[in-house]
Formats: structure tokens, sequence, C-alpha cells
């Protein structure tokens, strides 16, 4: 009887025990902490048309770090140059243009953004430098102040050196740039270039962490339209008028002006995903040279846009 009472006694204190190990107490476990909320991104990766490749690099906050820049020619990719990008706070400061082959690189340009209190991009610095390092103020190095109307709402871009109005837009309600109207100067010729723009309802990814000024600053323009790098939605469909001047070469003492118009309209197609799956354009070109007016419309397929798809904490 004392044998089985002991026996007993024995089972009861292994049962316990593996009960213990089994069970541990809820003060004694370590708290399981809930997954970080993600929000899914769609960030640009690389763009392609007829000449040109662009390929983008991104840390783990999906910062634009890097941006590599081929051209095309009779049938093989060269690389041209690449941007490296630095950023504080989810926003460009600075990128830096190296131009080159192989692996003989020299900075040429360094663009600085400024941003103020309420970090909203107030200035834009490009400087240009020489091969031994040194800063070339002849070469076309400028600052652009930005100005707003409203929390976001871009409405002139001024240039330092002549005061010239560089970039003005005109937003509707949902913060859409409709028209924008972008000067070049360059060479002694002048640009005059307006976008309209159509949208739809979806959020613009060139938003995501400043892309969009990023790829204005480092002048992508002849790429992105200024209403697709500033607006809240996507851009369906857009415009582009462009008015240039020059006085004739052969004759410096001459008043008269060659005049170029062309007109560019764009057709954009998009999948459920914002990947540009169509981009065609007809172009029409106006040239009047001695009272002779040449024309000449042409439609041509333009780039394709690759996106990716990227969680981010919210």
């Amino acid at each position: 009887m004392k044998q089985k009472i002991l026996l007993l006694v024995v089972a009861s204190v292994v049962f316990l025990a593996s009960c213990s190990k089994s069970k541990t107490r809820p003060e004694d476990e370590e708290p399981v902490k809930p997954p970080g909320e993600t929000k899914d991104v769609l960030v640009l990766q690389r763009y392609e048309d007829s000449s040109n490749i662009l390929e983008f690099k991104y840390n783990d906050k999906l910062e634009v770090i890097r941006i590599n820049k081929a051209r095309k020619y009779e049938g093989e990719v060269i690389a041209e140059h690449y941007v490296t990008v630095t950023n504080e706070k989810g926003s460009p400061v600075k990128a830096e243009l190296y131009m080159g082959s192989g692996s003989n690189y020299t900075r040429v340009l360094v663009i600085s953004f400024g941003y103020d209190a309420q970090e909203r991009v107030t200035k834009i610095a490009r400087v240009y430098y020489n091969p031994d390092g040194q800063p070339n103020p002849r070469s076309g190095s400028f600052t652009q102040f930005v100005h707003y109307d409203g929390p976001q709402k871009v409405i002139r871009m001024e240039r330092e050196d002549n005061g010239k109005t560089e970039l003005e837009l005109k937003f509707d309600a949902q913060g859409n740039a409709r028209e924008a109207d972008l000067k070049v100067f360059a060479n002694g010729r002048d640009y005059d270039i307006t976008h309209k723009a159509g949208f739809d309802d979806g959020a613009n990814p060139f938003a995501v962490r400043r892309l969009g000024w990023l790829l204005y600053g480092i002048d992508l323009r002849d790429i992105f339209a200024p209403s697709q790098l500033f607006s809240q939605n996507n851009v369906t469909s857009y415009s582009r008028v462009e008015v240039s001047s020059l006085l004739i070469p052969e004759d410096p003492l001459s008043n008269e002006v060659i005049v170029r118009s062309e007109k560019n309209e764009f057709t954009c197609g998009y999948d459920g995903l914002f990947q540009l799956t169509k981009l065609n354009r007809t172009r029409a070109e106006l040239v009047k040279y001695n009272e002779k007016v040449v024309e000449d419309k042409t439609t041509t397929n333009l780039g394709r846009l690759t996106w990716g798809l990227k969680k981010i904490p919210k």
C-alpha cells in the first residue's frame, strides 16, 4: 500500500514538472511584438526610350541613392554618366553627377536642395566643376528659388542670375499641375515650352521621397514633364507646345529671326500598378525662315517606364 502511494506521488510530481515546462506563467513570457504596419509603394526602377536608359538604385528606406544613365548608339549601349544622391529625413539634399567612361569618372556637377521649416523645397543650386575639382562659375552654374501658393503648390521658379521665371505652374483643386510653362535659356536661344495635362484619381509615385524634385533638379525635363513631377495624381495625357527663336548666324547684324514652333501631343497608357505601357507622340513642327514656312508632322512610339512594388513603414 505504501509502495502504491509512493508511486502515485512520484507520478504526480513528474506530471506537474512536465506541465511547468510546457506552460510557463504569463508573466514569464516575453511579449509578442506585433509586426510593423507597412504600405505598398511604387518606385521607378528603369526608364528606356530609343536613345536613353536610366536605372535607379534605392536604399532600404526607398530613397534614391544612385541613377545610372546610358545612351544607345548604333546598336550599342554606352555608359554616359551616373548621379549619387545624399538624403536627409527622406528628402534629397545633394546630387553629384559624374561623367566619364570605364573606371575614369570625374565629378562635373553638384545640385543642392534647400528646404524651409515646412520641409518644402525653396532652393535648387547647380554648381559645375572643372576636372581639377574647382568650381567653374562660367559654365552655367545658377540657383533657382521656388515660390509657393499654398502648402505644396509650386507656382513659380526664378533664376538668381537673371531673375527670369523658368517654370510656372497652374494647379487645380486636387493639386495637379494642369498647365506648366517652362522657359529654357541655352546657347543664345530661348525655348518656351507649354505643357497641358489630364489626370486620373491615383496617387502619383513621383511624389514618393520627392523623386519628382530630384529628377527636375538633375535636369531630366526632356524625359519627364513638369506635370508628371509636381502633381498629386497620375498623368494620363499631356500636350507640349515648344516655341524657340534664334538670330540667323550667317548674318549677325540681321534682325531677322528664325521662328520654330513645335507641338507634341502625347498619349499615355498605364496598367493597374501605374506601369507605363504606352506612350505615343504626334509631333508637328513649323519653321518660319525668310517668310517660308516648312511643316513636318510625325507620330512615334516613345519609351517605357518600369516600376517595382516595394513596402515601407507607414
